[in-house]
């Protein structure tokens, strides 16, 4: 029998209010407690839209769920992060801080703490929940914008992704100001930054079109992939830390591993964001086109990756996406200025 879980999920709507920005927040539920199956290969294909979230404040960069699966955050080109109760669609809180756009967001562990990264070159830490007036501890080292964070597994530590004359990952202990680490090897901008779930790897994915494996402890050097022609827009490690996928503006999603190097080679036309679904059956690849697919990673491992179903998302680039812990929501973000959740109602 296949495992279900209740969400409440509701619509939103704008508030304008004068002198402040557009604020979303909850309408009447359009569908109470819906009962969402977990997202699956079997029936990704029943994939809908169940929220909408269009505060109209510019384009959103990135979405991330914090561990809890409670709070949904969005960081947006005017340097805010959004929160929303991702359970019943309410705006919690506006984070401000960053000077121009936001590019990453990532949440400890824990959830006690929301990391960021933007075009001011700063990576900013966020103690979880808010309590009062907002404010972050800014980590300063970066030259340039800041396009990637992420939390190694066991909260020790966060490393962010540098751009243009940087082009480095820098690792930060998540209670210090300082580095513990700046690592080189990308000669272009640093993309994206991902911790495999086992905390054994560091993957980081850069415009000069490389997939560069690190010790995720010691930070060595543990093999460069080599293969995409052009910018790697993302990287994500699956469920079971045994495959690495990397995205590519050259049209390519590839999937990793180790002793294999690569995989397989899927075309998709120009993508930016990737996840794996929670059993790392499936990967959910955004694209400039504004369409989300889908690929059966069985088939990508031991045969060729063959396309499970796509879905008109937004009506350009999909920036990024991310499913729930849980399992039963896809977040998407796009630049037409919407976060939209995307689940598979019972039935």
């Amino acid at each position: 029998m296949q495992k279900r879980q209740i969400v409440l999920i509701t619509l939103c709507l704008i508030v304008l209010v004068p002198g402040l920005p557009s604020i979303a927040v909850a309408a009447a539920p359009a569908r109470q407690g819906i009962a969402l199956e977990l997202i699956t290969l079997a029936n990704v294909d029943r994939l809908e839209q169940v929220a909408e979230f269009d505060p109209q404040v510019g384009e959103f960069n990135c979405v991330t769920f914090s561990p809890d699966g409670q709070l949904l955050a969005a960081g947006n080109s005017n340097g805010d992060i959004w929160l929303w109760d991702a359970t019943i669609g309410v705006v919690l809180e506006i984070l401000s801080g960053h000077e121009g756009e936001v590019f990453a967001l990532a949440f400890s562990p824990d959830g006690s703490r929301l990391v960021s990264g933007g075009w001011d070159g700063t990576v900013r830490v966020w103690a979880m929940p808010v309590l009062g007036e907002p404010s972050s501890r800014i980590l300063r080292g970066h030259w340039e914008p800041v396009y990637g964070v992420a939390f190694s597994p066991d909260g020790r530590f966060i490393a962010s992704a540098g751009g243009y004359q940087d082009n480095t990952v820098r690792i930060w202990p998540v209670n210090a100001f300082n580095e513990a680490a700046i690592l080189f090897g990308h000669t272009d901008v640093v993309e994206s930054v991902a911790y495999s779930p086992d905390g054994s790897l560091l993957v980081s994915g850069g415009a000069d079109g490389l997939v560069r494996v690190l010790d995720g402890t010691t930070w060595e050097p543990v093999i460069t992939l080599e293969g995409h022609a052009w910018v790697v827009g993302d990287v994500a490690f699956t469920p079971d830390s045994q495959y690495i996928a990397s995205s590519s503006l050259d049209g390519t999603v590839r999937l990793w591993n180790l002793e294999r190097q690569e995989l397989s080679v899927v075309e998709t036309g120009r993508v930016w964001s990737i996840d794996f679904n929670v059993d790392g059956s499936l990967l959910a690849a955004g694209s400039e086109d504004g369409m989300i697919t889908f690929w059966d990673v069985n088939q990508a491992v031991y045969e060729t990756g063959i396309n499970q179903f796509s879905l008109h998302a937004h009506a350009h680039w999909v920036n990024d996406l991310a499913f729930n812990p849980g399992g039963t929501l896809l977040a998407t973000s796009g630049d037409d200025g919407r976060v939209r959740l995307w689940g598979v109602p019972a039935g």
